[in-house]
Order: structure tokens, then C-alpha cells, then sequence
């Protein structure tokens, strides 16, 4: 809607913006009316859990080091041949993963903080905001926040910094070893996305 000029104009809206804005009411209906983050700047060293992610060309990877576990996934080769599928794409995919695996834990915590390497992907889950190719990343993560009630702050690390993750994607299992000692490796399936109401 930016740039109109008459605030009466029609304008062409498609059926995935549809299904969003679906979506958003429905979600809105429901709620009882709180905000849905107790806050939205809180200290990091409040979280409750903290992950690494990090993506390549042929794979993904994400690492709890509280509880020394690493999780990695392949990218098929029709995902890697995809152009439409770039760095950015798997980067967010790894994100919501690890969003996933970390919000089914018992108990849920409470504040999670999750570190990428990406400032693009930091920038899409902390302002809530995309193009439209990513707003399924975001819808998911948000049903997922709603849903087990937890808080989200994504932020970023440099790659230096963040060694686990990046052999992880890249399935050097041996360098994760050897960055972390005793290490659990687990392959993990990335969730299907969510694309908002489930018809229209």
C-alpha cells in the first residue's frame, strides 16, 4: 500500500496476501488481547536457551552449547540447483528449526535467544517484516512463539564466532568434535512452513 496518494483507491492484493491477512484476523480473534511479547528488548543473559545456527551451499546446522547438542541437515540437490532458493532462504530455514526444536523442550522456556551469522535473517525475525517469499519463515515462528509461549530475540554473531554451527552445516562432523568435546550429533528434518490460513 505505500506510495498511494488517494487513501480510497483499490488496490490488487494476491491470494497469498489474502491468506496472510486471513491469517492475522484469525489470530486476532483469538487473542486475549495481551501483547504477544512480554517485552520486546530484554537482556540476553535472561534467556532460558541459546542456540547457533548457521547455513552453506549443503546444509544446515544448529547448536545448543548449554546442552552440548549439535543438529545438521543436507540440502537436497533440487533445493541446491533452485535459484530461488539462495543462502538467505536456508539461512531462515535453519532459524526456524532451531525456533522449533527449542519451543517443544520440557518445560518450554521461557526466553530464547537465537544467534545467526546472517544480519538479513537477523533483520526479518526481529522487525517481523519481509518480502513476501519469507513471510511464511515468519508466520511460522509465530504461531510457534504463540503457541508454546515463548520469547524470540535473533541475533547476530560473526562467522568467527560461530565455528560450531557453520562445520555443522557443512557436515564436518569431525571439526564440531573437535571445536566442542563429547558433542551429540543428530540430523534434524526442517518443519514445513506455514503459509498462513489454511484455506481461503
Amino acid at each position: 500500500m505505500s506510495g498511494k496518494q488517494s487513501p480510497f483507491a483499490k488496490i490488487w492484493v494476491s491470494r497469498e496476501l489474502v491468506r496472510e491477512l486471513i491469517w492475522l484476523a484469525d489470530h486476532i480473534t483469538a487473542s486475549s488481547g495481551i501483547f504477544i511479547l512480554d517485552s520486546v528488548d530484554w537482556p540476553i543473559s535472561t534467556a532460558n536457551e541459546t542456540l547457533y545456527t548457521d547455513a552453506s551451499s549443503v546444509g544446515m546446522g544448529y547448536w545448543s552449547p548449554s546442552r552440548n547438542m549439535g543438529f545438521h541437515s543436507a540440502i537436497n540437490e533440487r533445493d541446491q540447483r533452485d535459484k530461488t532458493k539462495g543462502i538467505f532462504y536456508f539461512e531462515a530455514l535453519a532459524v526456524t528449526s532451531a525456533l522449533l526444536w527449542v519451543a517443544q523442550l520440557q518445560p518450554a522456556p521461557k526466553r530464547v535467544v537465537i544467534f545467526t551469522d546472517s544480519r538479513n535473517t537477523v533483520d526479518i525475525f526481529n522487525s517481523l517484516r519481509a518480502s513476501p517469499r519469507y513471510n511464511p519463515f515468519l508466520i511460522t515462528a509465530v504461531d510457534l512463539l504463540i503457541r508454546f509461549r515463548v520469547q524470540l530475540s535473533v541475533r547476530h554473531v560473526p562467522g568467527e564466532e560461530n565455528s560450531v554451527a557453520d562445520a555443522l552445516s557443512r557436515h564436518k562432523f569431525d571439526v564440531a568434535r573437535g571445536l566442542s568435546p563429547g558433542i551429540t550429533l543428530l540430523p534434524f528434518t526442517p518443519p514445513r512452513l506455514m503459509l498462513g490460513a489454511a484455506q481461503i
